[in-house]
């Protein structure tokens, strides 16, 4: 399959050229010291979840070579990372949202971070910074994923193609 397949807009090898795209922003977060943006490892765990996707894409960006025992576990991270997708592709707002504004519609195994946005159907979810920090990154992807859908979709359509396959 190639990014131009015509059978969808969005598929996983434009997921991941959004997530390569993405890095660089990202792992200039873990940086950023006023305000701080990273509790403590500098590793971010990703999914994006799209019902056109067979599966949830899975990255991580950073190292989780330095990691310290009081942290977790980076396997932790990319369990959070997936609930925060599910979660806020199941509740159609971002975790951020949910957790602030409608703490009633958690349900039971919820996470009470944000990190998790949604747009429509697609969902991305991230996990290992600080809250706040997981959700920028995740905005960051959501953007630059949304950014070459709507390309792919004028290309598609310069090149005559009407209806996906």
């Amino acid at each position: 399959m190639s990014i131009m397949d015509p059978s969808n807009i969005l598929n996983k090898d434009l997921v991941e050229l959004a997530l390569n795209i993405a890095e660089a922003s990202i792992i200039r977060l873990f940086s950023v010291s006023e305000p701080q943006m990273v509790w403590g490892p500098e590793y971010l765990a990703i999914v994006v979840r799209h019902p056109t996707l067979a599966e949830p894409v899975v990255c991580e960006i950073g190292v989780a070579d330095l990691w310290k025992d009081n942290w977790g576990s980076p396997d932790d991270c990319q369990k959070i990372a997936a609930w925060k997708a599910e979660a806020a592709q199941r509740e159609g707002k971002p975790t951020s949202e949910l957790t602030l504004m409608c703490p009633w519609d958690h349900e039971p195994g919820d996470y009470l971070y944000p990190g998790g946005v949604v747009e429509g159907k697609l969902a991305i979810g991230c996990s290992g910074l600080n809250g706040w920090a997981d959700e920028t990154a995740a905005y960051i992807i959501l953007d630059i994923i949304e950014g070459l859908c709507k390309r792919k979709r004028e290309q598609l359509r310069e090149n005559k193609i009407k209806q996906l396959l």
